[in-house]
């Protein structure tokens, strides 16, 4: 019984840091300029061409808490060419997704 409480308690834990990861993620990526040209997912971020996220290392790592990735996907907006819309999720060493959450983001056009 103890071990399953334990364990229950552990996964609560890495879901409320991961949902705190992800609301500084989210106000970074609304924050971030972003353009058509970074269509696609991402899991590297602040080198040329890619998006610039400061609360993640290059390898997609979270700054404050290195055992918690993320993972950003930007895809055109079916009804607009000025919305894209930013898929992110916070993933462990595991690769198991703890917390997502989308937003829109209004971007012109690269020519």
């Amino acid at each position: 019984m103890f071990t399953q409480v334990a364990s229950m308690q552990n996964v609560t834990e890495e879901e409320v840091v991961a949902t705190n990861l992800i609301k500084v993620a989210l106000e970074d990526v609304q924050s971030t300029e972003l353009s058509t040209s970074t269509l696609g997912t991402h899991e590297e971020f602040n080198q040329s061409g890619l998006p610039t996220i400061p609360s993640v290392q290059q390898s997609g790592a979270f700054v404050t808490n290195e055992d918690y990735f993320l993972r950003l996907t930007l895809s055109n907006e079916e009804h607009s060419q000025q919305l894209l819309k930013a898929t992110l999720h916070v993933v462990n060493s595991d690769g198991r997704k703890l917390a997502h959450t989308y937003t829109y983001i209004e971007v012109e056009e690269d020519e």
